[in-house]
């Protein structure tokens, strides 16, 4: 609830707090302690792709995989880039992706 004179919200008490944290404790037990392993970002993660059942992840690998394409031939095409330069592409790919996710999940 809101303070109604510093328009804030009210500190919580002891007891408020010690609920929370007791409700946020058997929350992660009753998961056996592991992450939402169906969020997007887990999943991409884990898979190094985006989940079909997220709106928009056909259109948002097309877009990322262009990016990608481009920077290959930034670094004069596919010949010229080495195994280095591969795995930094290969990050940049993962991130853009998160980054991707996120800014849909923003909008949505």
């Amino acid at each position: 609830m809101k303070n109604k004179k510093t328009g804030g919200r009210r500190p919580s008490t002891a007891r408020q707090k010690r609920a929370g944290k007791e409700n946020l404790v058997a929350f992660n037990r009753s998961r056996g302690d592991r992450p939402n392993l169906k969020h997007g970002v887990n999943s991409l993660l884990r898979t190094g792709e985006i989940p079909s059942q997220i709106p928009d992840a056909v259109a948002i690998t097309a877009r990322v995989d262009g990016i990608v394409k481009e920077m290959v031939n930034d670094l004069g095409g596919d010949p010229e880039v080495t195994s280095q330069m591969r795995a930094i592409l290969t990050s940049q790919k993962t991130a853009l992706l998160v980054i991707a996710l996120a800014e849909g999940h923003l909008r949505g």
